[in-house]
């Protein structure tokens, strides 16, 4: 009797695990992505391509995960299907807060004494930063002075009633 040999291949029990990368980056208004993916538990001679998507353009974190992924062998052919479920893995991408120094200069007048109201208002703003922009801040107090008598009169500018609005900006006010 002669009974024949066989090879019987069953797919894989590798645990694959492919973990979106993670970046961060200060705020500039540009949008942060990262398509890089690290695989882990692969058999040697196999690759595996991945599409990993996310965006952050805003101060803040957001996940950056693995949409779709192939594994195939050294002649590129797809074996996914030999394999399990692979594990995976999301990323973070996250932009922080840019900061910023805005200095707050009270105008200032000098009159000569002739018995009537004078006054003088507003303020001047000074920061160093491109992407920062004066609408983004608040202002809750008045800028305005009045005196009459010969003195000086302090206009009571404070850096409490200044308020940034932008949520990208880390700002310190100096008054």
């Amino acid at each position: 009797e002669v009974v024949d040999g066989k090879l019987a291949i069953v797919d894989s029990e590798a645990k694959l695990t492919i973990t979106a990368a993670s970046d961060e980056k200060m705020y500039d208004g540009e949008e942060l992505t990262n398509g890089g993916y690290s695989v882990t538990g692969l058999p040697e001679g196999l690759i595996v391509e991945a599409v990993v998507s996310g965006s952050q353009t805003e101060a803040g974190k957001s996940a950056n995960v693995v949409t779709g992924y192939m594994i195939k062998d050294a002649t590129g052919k797809d074996v996914t299907a030999y394999f399990a479920e692979a594990e995976l893995v999301p990323g973070t991408l996250s932009i922080t807060k840019r900061p910023v120094e805005v200095k707050i200069t009270g105008n200032t007048a000098e009159y000569k004494y002739d018995g009537t109201v004078k006054s003088v208002e507003d303020y001047v703003v000074s920061y160093e930063d491109e992407l920062y922009s004066e609408e983004d801040i608040e202002f809750t107090g008045e800028a305005k002075v009045e005196g009459t008598n010969v003195g000086e009169y302090p206009m009571g500018l404070a850096e409490e009633q200044f308020r940034n609005k932008n949520g990208n900006f880390e700002v310190t006010f100096e008054v």
